[in-house]
């Protein structure tokens, strides 16, 4: 929506600016269609859906209550398995996740010490 609103707008001024500058209405219509290509082509690409039985660190934080700081954390250190990483999101095992979480949450104030004791990180 708004990259058709920019596109109106470049048209409109693109338009103006060949008719005072006495470019041929044609030539007018190529710069259009050459923007209207490179800003198709630098559009960002659709986020894949998540691989099978993995949640992106975003969603994990949302749907099990934690900090995004401890959930990378997690990942980073290899407690919790990386399925995917994309340019803009990382899939994290989900089973991994929801062990590690539960024995995190269950003990309030101490959940770091239960995690690095019960779990360790998975090297493969």
């Amino acid at each position: 929506m708004v990259q058709q609103r920019t596109l109106e707008r470049y048209r409109n001024e693109i338009d103006e600016i060949s008719r005072e500058a006495g470019i041929p209405a044609a030539k007018g219509r190529k710069l259009i269609d050459l923007l209207e290509e490179r800003i198709i082509k630098n559009r960002r690409q659709p986020t894949p859906p998540p691989p099978d039985g993995a949640i992106s660190l975003s969603e994990a934080v949302r749907k099990y209550g934690l900090q995004h700081g401890t959930v990378s954390r997690w990942a980073k250190s290899g407690l919790i398995p990386v399925v995917l990483r994309t340019d803009h999101k990382v899939y994290i095992d989900e089973t991994r996740l929801a062990e590690v979480a539960a024995a995190y949450l269950k003990k309030p104030g101490r959940g770091r010490r239960t995690v690095k004791k019960k779990f360790k990180p998975d090297t493969t």
